[in-house]
C-alpha cells in the first residue's frame, strides 16, 4: 500500500481481501498496525497467558492452508525478544494477518470461488476475532 496525498491507511482488520490478477492472494486480519497497536500486539504475543492461545489459533488456520502474513516482517526478533521465544516468528511480523497465494484453479475460474472463500474466511475468523477482542 503506497501512501499518497491525504491518504492514511485504515487501521483495522480485513474480513476478506481478495486480489486476482497476474498474482493471486487472499488475506484476513490486520496487515498494517500503527506503532501503539503493534506494541500492544507484541506485548500480548510475548506473554504466555495471551500469546499461547492466539498461537494455537494461528496454527489451526495454518493446518487449513493459511499462513501468517503482514505488510512487513522483521528479519530478526524485535528488541527485547530472544530468538528462542516460542512465538518468535509471529513476533517478527508487524501485524497479525493470515493469507494464501494458492487459489486452486478449479475455483479460481469456476462457480466454487464463493464457497472456497467462505471456507477460508471461517478458518481465519478465530484469529481476526481474537484481534478484535484485544482491541488492536
Amino acid at each position: 500500500m503506497l501512501p499518497f496525498d491525504g491518504f492514511k491507511p485504515m487501521e483495522g482488520p480485513a474480513a476478506l481481501y481478495l486480489h486476482l490478477g497476474l498474482e493471486e492472494f487472499i488475506g484476513f486480519g490486520y496487515y498494517r498496525l500503527e506503532p501503539p497497536s503493534l506494541q500492544r500486539l507484541r506485548k500480548l504475543l510475548i506473554e504466555d497467558k495471551t500469546g499461547a492461545p492466539v498461537a494455537k489459533l494461528v496454527a489451526a488456520a495454518q493446518k487449513k492452508g493459511l499462513r501468517p502474513d503482514a505488510m512487513e516482517k522483521l528479519k530478526r526478533p524485535p528488541p527485547g525478544v530472544t530468538p528462542d521465544h516460542p512465538r518468535v516468528e509471529l513476533l517478527k511480523f508487524k501485524a497479525l494477518a493470515l493469507g494464501r497465494q494458492d487459489l486452486p484453479s478449479s475455483v479460481r475460474f469456476g462457480a466454487g470461488l464463493k464457497t472456497w472463500l467462505v471456507e477460508q474466511a471461517k478458518a481465519a475468523a478465530p484469529v481476526v476475532k481474537w484481534g478484535l477482542a484485544q482491541k488492536l
